[in-house]
């Protein structure tokens, strides 16, 4: 079969690589569609060290399940999470495999990911998709779930005032999950055409250099998580609020020169936001209440899939989509 994949930093499409063999309670799934990830320019990067196939949010077809099949998933769309734990954990059993540190990651590590036509899941990862959720749509439920966990992470009454710091994907589902909530939203942007998507979402925004630090803002989700972004979100929130750190990769890009000092005086309570639901992502995409028009910015094949790498990583780009089925 093929596969994109990474080895000594170096990546490779593979037109001959092993077709993956199922254990039990496994399933066998042919992709369809694949959103290259903020995790995935980690490992093409070397920030994340993994030896074999990449990419981690899929949409596919489930071509078998090796066992017992309870959720009758042959033949279903599915996507799947990317966190595999041994169920058995005492974190697993928690409900915290995701943050199990001995965990399988998709495409990250202990398992292969899904840049590939077939790629093989814990059965009990899956979700399956509804019939009017198509994959363009579909593939945009990892990142969804996300932002759902972003919104759900602070509890606020009333209607809390938010800010969302950065126009990046995540930034976008954020703001949108949040507006939805009956938050007042607000993004700050530098793109133009992001600030437009807002405009058309009923959304609003301002370009970030417009923006003061009053300290008023209830929550500010800081998706950019730099050193100028997270002193921002300090002098945005208001004292006791809360500033929710955005993002999915499991490494630590937060410069040390970040300044606490703010944290403290103000009395600051600071989140990470990493996991979700992956079955509320789904449920979201049902309703059809999460405008997603016009966010895949480029498409590729699985052949081209360094090129797919390249265009994610361009600032410019919103979401790139590797269509593994062409």
């Amino acid at each position: 079969m093929r596969a994109a994949t990474i080895r000594d930093g170096a990546i490779t499409l593979e037109t001959r690589y092993p077709e993956p063999r199922p254990e039990q309670g496994m399933a066998l799934v042919r992709v369809r569609r694949v959103l290259i990830t903020e995790t995935d320019l980690a490992v093409a990067r070397g920030l994340l060290t993994h030896s074999g196939v990449l990419g981690q949010a899929f949409v596919g077809e489930v071509e078998r399940v090796v066992g017992p099949d309870p959720r009758s998933l042959s033949g279903r769309t599915v996507v799947a999470s990317p966190d595999l734990p041994d169920p058995s954990s005492d974190l697993a059993r928690r409900g915290l495999g995701a943050h199990d540190p001995s965990r399988s990651i998709l495409g990250v590590r202990g398992r292969d990911g899904c840049l590939a036509d077939l790629v093989a899941v814990p059965a009990s990862a899956l979700v399956p998709v509804p019939e009017e959720v198509g994959p363009d749509r579909a593939v945009f439920a990892l990142p969804l779930a996300r932002a759902l966990h972003a919104a759900q992470i602070v509890r606020i009454p009333g209607k809390p005032f938010v800010t969302v710091l950065g126009d990046n994907l995540r930034a976008l589902l954020a703001a949108q999950v949040l507006a939805r909530l009956n938050a007042s939203v607000r993004l700050l942007g530098v793109m133009p055409d992001r600030l437009d998507r807002c405009a058309r979402w009923g959304v609003k925004h301002r370009h970030r250099d417009e923006a003061g630090r009053w300290g008023d803002q209830d929550v500010v989700i800081d998706s950019q998580r730099d050193a100028e972004s997270f002193s921002l979100a300090c002098g945005m929130a208001r004292p006791r609020g809360t500033i929710v750190l955005l993002g999915e990769t499991p490494h630590n890009e937060t410069p040390e020169c970040c300044d606490l000092a703010p944290v403290i005086e103000r009395e600051l309570t600071v989140v990470g936001a990493r996991c979700g639901s992956l079955g509320e992502g789904v449920e979201i995409l049902r309703s059809g209440s999460i405008d997603l028009d016009g966010l895949i910015s480029k498409r590729f094949r699985l052949e081209d899939a360094r090129d797919a790498l390249r265009a994610a990583a361009d600032p410019a780009s919103i979401a790139v989509i590797v269509d593994a089925d062409r």
